[in-house]
C-alpha cells in the first residue's frame, strides 16, 4: 500500500501545469499507435481487398494499395490526437492547446491530400481503359494533361487549407499575387508559351506519340508531349527535348502520315542512242513497272524529257506501297537494277558526265612560215644535220 501510495503521489505531480499520469498514459497511446499502426492497415487492407477481389474491376483494389500508407499516417495522428485530449494543454500564459490542435489538424489536411494525390493514378487508370477503346488519338494525348492538371490541384488545394488552418487571410494572399502578377507574367513569359504550344499541339494534331516527325531541329520518333517541352527519339538514339513554343511554329514533316512513298530519278543515256532504243527503254521501264509487286498502280509515269549536256534524259516517277523506309529502299534498288539489265539488252548505254573542245587555227601566213622554220632548226638539231642555208641580210666581202 505504502508503494501504490508512493506512485499515486508522484504520478499526481505537475509538469507545465500537466499531472505526470497523463503524460504517461499519453506517451503510452502514441506507443501503441506506432506498433499497432502496421497491424491494424494491413487486416484493415487485407480485408478490403479480399472485398476488392469480388468485383470485376481492378481499380477498387489499386484504390485500395494507393491509400494503405496514408491510412498508416492517420492511425498515428489518430493517437497523437487521444494524447492531446488526455493531456489537456494548458491556454495560459500561453495556450499550447491551440497550437498543438492547429498541428493535428495540419497534419491531417496533409495526409487527405496525399492520399488524393495517390488516388489520381487510379482515376487515370481508368481514363485510359476508356480512352484505349475509342478511335480517336486526342483523348489518348489528353490522360497525361489531366493527371498532372489534378496533381497540381490537389496540391494547390492542400496548400490553401493549411494557410486557411493558421489563420491567414486567403484573399489578401491571392491579392498580394496579384500585385505580384505582371512581374510573375513577365518572368514566365516562355513557360507560358510552351503551355499555349502543348495546347495547339493536342488540339491540332500535327503529330501524335509514335509519330516519325521531321523539324528544322531534330528529327525522330516523338516520345512524350509535355507541358513545356516535347520529347523526340533520334535515330543516334538520343533524346531531344523541343519547347513547345518552338516546334508548334515550326514546319514539322511527319513522315508517319504518309500512304505511299515516291521514287524519282532520271535515267541518263547517251546521245549515241537513236530515237528507236530510247523508245525501246521507255517502254522496257514501263513494263517493269507495271509487273512490280512493291509499286502503285494507280499512277506513275515514264517519258523522255530532256535534252541535257551529255545525256538524254529519261524521267521516272512512281510510287512504292510500303511506307517503311527498308522496304521502300529495296523496292527502289531492286527497280533500278532491272532498268540496268533491261537496257543493257539493247545496247543503250548510261551516260556519264563528257565535254569535247575543238581548236581553230587562224594564225597570219607569216607566223606560220616561222613556226615552219623554227620546227625544221629543231628537227636538223636532234638529227644533228647542218642547218639550212641562209642568207645574210649585211652582205659579204671581196673575194681573194
Amino acid at each position: 500500500m505504502e508503494i501504490w501510495e508512493q506512485l499515486k503521489g508522484f504520478f499526481q505531480h505537475q509538469t507545465l501545469n500537466v499531472e505526470l499520469w497523463r503524460i504517461a498514459l499519453a506517451l503510452a497511446i502514441i506507443l501503441f499507435s506506432f506498433a499497432a499502426k502496421k497491424l491494424l492497415i494491413n487486416a484493415m487492407a487485407k480485408s478490403l481487398l479480399h472485398l476488392a477481389k469480388k468485383t470485376k474491376t481492378e481499380l477498387d483494389e489499386m484504390l485500395v494499395e494507393a491509400i494503405r500508407p496514408p491510412l498508416g499516417g492517420l492511425t498515428v495522428l489518430a493517437g497523437f490526437f487521444f494524447a492531446s485530449v488526455i493531456i489537456r494543454f494548458p491556454t495560459e500564459p500561453v495556450n499550447v492547446y491551440k497550437l498543438v490542435n492547429g498541428l493535428l489538424r495540419t497534419f491531417a489536411i496533409v495526409i487527405v491530400s496525399w492520399a488524393l494525390y495517390r488516388s489520381i493514378q487510379v482515376a487515370v487508370h481508368m481514363l485510359e481503359n476508356i480512352t484505349s477503346k475509342t478511335e480517336s488519338e486526342l483523348d489518348d494525348q489528353l490522360v497525361p494533361f489531366v493527371e498532372k492538371f489534378l496533381k497540381v490541384v490537389v496540391i494547390v488545394l492542400g496548400f490553401v487549407l493549411v494557410v486557411r488552418e493558421w489563420g491567414y487571410d486567403i484573399n489578401g494572399l491571392l491579392a498580394g499575387l496579384g500585385l505580384g502578377g505582371l512581374a510573375f507574367a513577365l518572368a514566365a513569359k516562355d513557360t507560358l508559351a510552351n503551355l499555349f504550344g502543348s495546347i495547339m499541339i493536342i488540339t491540332d494534331r500535327p503529330f501524335v506519340l509514335g509519330d516519325w516527325i521531321k523539324t528544322p531541329n531534330t528529327e525522330g520518333t516523338v516520345e512524350e508531349i509535355g507541358f513545356r517541352s516535347t520529347k523526340v527519339r533520334t535515330f543516334a538514339n538520343s533524346l531531344v527535348s523541343v519547347p513547345n513554343s518552338i516546334i508548334a511554329n515550326s514546319t514539322i514533316e511527319n513522315w508517319s502520315r504518309m500512304f505511299k512513298r515516291r521514287i524519282y530519278f532520271k535515267l541518263g543515256v547517251t546521245y549515241s542512242s537513236s530515237v528507236a532504243q530510247v523508245q525501246e527503254t521507255v517502254e522496257r521501264i514501263k513494263d517493269i513497272l507495271r509487273k512490280h509487286d512493291g509499286i502503285r498502280q494507280d499512277f506513275w509515269l515514264v517519258n523522255f524529257s530532256d535534252f541535257n549536256d551529255s545525256s538524254l534524259d529519261i524521267m521516272v516517277y512512281c510510287f512504292t506501297k510500303t511506307t517503311a523506309w527498308a522496304e521502300f529502299l529495296e523496292v527502289q534498288e531492286d527497280v533500278k537494277l532491272k532498268i540496268m539489265a533491261k537496257i543493257k539488252e539493247i545496247g543503250v548505254g548510261v551516260a556519264f558526265p563528257t565535254r569535247s573542245v575543238y581548236m581553230e587555227n587562224n594564225e597570219p601566213e607569216e607566223l606560220k612560215r616561222l613556226d615552219e622554220k623554227a620546227l625544221s632548226l629543231l628537227r636538223a638539231r636532234q638529227n644533228q644535220e647542218p642547218p639550212p642555208e641562209t642568207t645574210s641580210t649585211l652582205g659579204s666581202g671581196a673575194g681573194v
